[in-house]
């Protein structure tokens, strides 16, 4: 599997994702995003992990774009004026909103399934580079609608500077060996992964657009 060739984001479930809850994950998240049909991941691990993966090109994750800025930028402005606890109960409100439709369908779904997955599930998502299975990609180990919600907006909105910054360190033959990680810090985006030409480790750091976003 190449980078940026597949014109729809894979879902790969762990072995063992009960087939209906799947089959329901992939219906729901198809509303707003175009999504491929579930495909699984098999390991001889007596205990795998459990993951829902969700990895396709910027483009394909255009979709949440507006969503993911228009929460950003009101969690932003009426959290501020709330205690740190009360955060996520303004998200949760927000994402009853209409435009608000394309973030809250997926992050319902993801929630959902995460909960079917049971403890210890993780949600990834991520850009097909170098692929489609491995991406680069931010785990999320958040299991509530609204958290996920904010999670996967802070990617949405950083989406397209995240694929520019790894196209650029493929053309100059720095691809990943495997997955490139991907963590937000301190206003930044930082990247990190191991090359496939020198085995060296590499990093990449790019501003966070979700910080400006939220101070708008």
């Amino acid at each position: 599997m190449t980078a940026g060739k597949n014109t729809q984001i894979s879902l790969v479930l762990s072995e063992g994702f009960d087939a209906r809850a799947a089959e329901e994950l992939h219906d729901q998240l198809r509303t707003h995003l175009n999504i491929g049909e579930p495909d699984y991941y098999y390991t001889r691990s007596i205990d795998p992990p459990q993951i829902i993966q969700l990895i396709g090109s910027a483009a394909l994750w255009l979709p949440l774009g507006a969503a993911a800025t228009a929460f950003l930028v009101t969690f932003a402005s009426t959290a501020g004026k709330r205690l740190a606890d009360d955060f996520y109960d303004v998200a949760k409100a927000m994402l009853k909103r209409k435009e608000m439709a394309p973030l809250a369908t997926a992050s319902d779904a993801l929630a959902r399934a995460l909960k079917q997955a049971g403890p210890g599930a993780s949600l990834v998502i991520g850009i097909d580079i170098p692929d489609s299975f491995w991406g680069t990609a931010l785990v999320i180990n958040e299991t509530k609608a609204e958290n996920i919600a904010v999670e996967l907006s802070r990617f949405a909105v950083n989406v397209a500077e995240i694929s520019r910054a790894m196209n650029a360190q493929m053309n100059i033959g720095h691809a990943p060996l495997g997955r490139a990680l991907i963590t937000l810090e301190d206003g930044d985006v930082v990247i990190r992964w191991i090359s496939q030409r020198d085995m060296g480790r590499h990093e990449v750091r790019i501003p966070d657009v979700s910080v400006g976003v939220g101070r708008r």
